[in-house]
């Protein structure tokens, strides 16, 4: 398996699937914001469902074990109510 960095996540939705496109900013500023594609997953929604709950178990037990992640602001332009 071949790994690369991620510090970017589109996702989008759909009646069928949902679709992650993770990738890496290459350059961002004020006027630019330039991506390279790594990798995408499509997934039904019944799987991304049940991706999200493992996730969320896993969060937590990594900060179980490390303490809590702390998200600032900038960090979470888009945060879900």
């Amino acid at each position: 398996m071949r790994l690369g960095l991620c510090n970017l996540v589109n996702i989008n939705v759909s009646v069928w699937d949902i679709r992650f496109i993770f990738g890496e900013i290459e350059q961002a500023d004020e006027n630019k914001l330039v991506m390279t594609d790594r990798v995408r997953v499509s997934m039904s929604p019944a799987h991304a469902k049940v991706f999200s709950e493992v996730l969320v178990r896993n969060i937590q037990k990594y900060e179980e074990v490390f303490g809590e992640i702390k998200i600032q602001a900038a960090e979470n332009p888009n945060p879900v109510p």
